[in-house]
């Protein structure tokens, strides 16, 4: 993919390694190579779980930023939607 522009890079976290957390893992890394032109270009800069095989595996797909959540009593996450 070359972009002829500078384009502004988002930064993406994903919480939790399970199956929608590698979907989302995934999408992020690859999107560039669906859509032309974006406006962006979206950079998975970490993941974390606090299952620490589940968090073993990303390492091993070669996902970088892995943290393993040592309390695992969170039931709340807080978001944001950032406008481009």
């Amino acid at each position: 993919m070359v972009h002829d522009t500078i384009v502004k890079k988002i930064g993406i976290g994903v919480i939790g390694c399970g199956f929608m957390g590698k979907t989302h893992s995934f999408g992020a890394k690859t999107i560039p190579l669906y859509y032309d032109n974006l406006p962006f270009l979206p950079c998975l800069v970490g993941v974390c779980d606090t299952n620490p095989d589940a968090a073993n595996a990303m390492k091993e797909k070669n996902v970088k930023n892995v943290t393993l959540l040592a309390n695992s009593s969170y039931n709340r996450i807080a978001t944001f939607h950032h406008s481009l």
